[in-house]
């Protein structure tokens, strides 16, 4: 009898250093029309978990929440937003404040979340040791850079180079509920 097996890549959720972060990759959505009136989404341009900058001609346009930034689309549901200026704000290495919470139907999905490659550069992740209250501690800092290198040199004094463990692209997880309804599983994409 021949045994086939799938390679799957799963994190269990209580080793996992930074669960609750969600990284939206950037994508380049495809848009219809020139004005408010007109402005439509290419549905098949759309990834969950990712996304866009809006056209160009929309920076002359501002809604009841202020100026569109970004257009999102939650990892979990599909769903897409936006991100104005008036409601939630992104500092400058992506992070989105308040957190990321979608309202569409009963999705729900809510998570500390940052925008990849917001000024044009990729968001890295750096794990170090930290000192907490009980002693040394594994802590995230998050910076943006063209490479590992270029990451490090923007943590600056931050971290020291020994308590440094290991950097790289951030990468956003979340939970398929389907596969785990307690949630210990994380899927990374």
């Amino acid at each position: 009898m021949n045994k086939r097996s799938t390679p799957r890549h799963e994190v269990d959720r209580r080793n996992a250093v930074h669960p609750e972060a969600f990284v939206f990759s950037r994508s380049k959505w495809e848009f219809r029309g020139s004005t408010m009136e007109s402005f439509g989404i290419v549905p098949a341009s759309i990834e969950p978990g990712s996304w866009s900058k809006p056209p160009e001609w929309m920076g002359k346009y501002a809604t009841a929440h202020g100026k569109v930034r970004a257009w999102v689309s939650c990892p979990n549901c599909g769903g897409v937003s936006m991100i104005c200026d008036g409601v939630t704000r992104s500092d400058i290495l992506g992070k989105l404040t308040p957190d990321f919470i979608c309202t569409h139907g009963a999705c729900g999905f809510h998570r500390t979340a940052y925008l990849d490659n917001w000024n044009d550069r990729v968001l890295y992740a750096c794990s170090y040791w930290g000192r907490g209250a009980r002693g040394p501690e594994i802590k995230i800092h998050y910076t943006h850079g063209n490479s590992v290198a270029m990451a490090r040199a923007e943590l600056g004094a931050s971290c020291r180079d020994e308590d440094v463990i290991a950097i790289g692209p951030a990468v956003g997880f979340f939970v398929d509920e389907k596969a785990d309804r307690q949630g210990n599983i994380l899927t990374a994409d």
